[in-house]
């Protein structure tokens, strides 16, 4: 993000107080709400955790994600999907919870 776009939000410093659970804007900007997507990944970018995030910033939202799933496709089909594991699912899901006031969920 270049120092003259204040149209965004973006994640708090990480110098922040431990128990502060926002994002920090821009100044002058409002804070977004934060909407979390649980999701695959479309390697096609017309699915998934991908078109998720790019419906939520179009309605103006500050997107985060959780990814279950990545796969080779393209807009004719998959070529390969591999599961994350259960640990790793938990894990992002604890990290991005534990330091963002999730709003909405998907």
């Amino acid at each position: 993000m270049s120092d003259d776009d204040s149209s965004k939000a973006r994640p708090a410093d990480t110098g922040q107080q431990e128990n502060e659970r926002t994002l920090q804007p821009e100044p002058g900007t409002a804070v977004p709400p934060a909407v979390l997507t649980i999701a695959g990944s479309d390697s096609g970018g017309g699915a998934g955790i991908q078109a998720d995030l790019k419906t939520f910033m179009a309605n103006g939202t500050y997107g985060l994600s959780v990814i279950t799933a990545i796969t080779a496709q393209n807009t004719r089909g998959v070529r390969r999907a591999v599961g994350v594991e259960p640990a790793l699912i938990r894990e992002q899901l604890e990290a991005v919870l534990d330091d963002i006031d999730v709003r909405a969920a998907k």
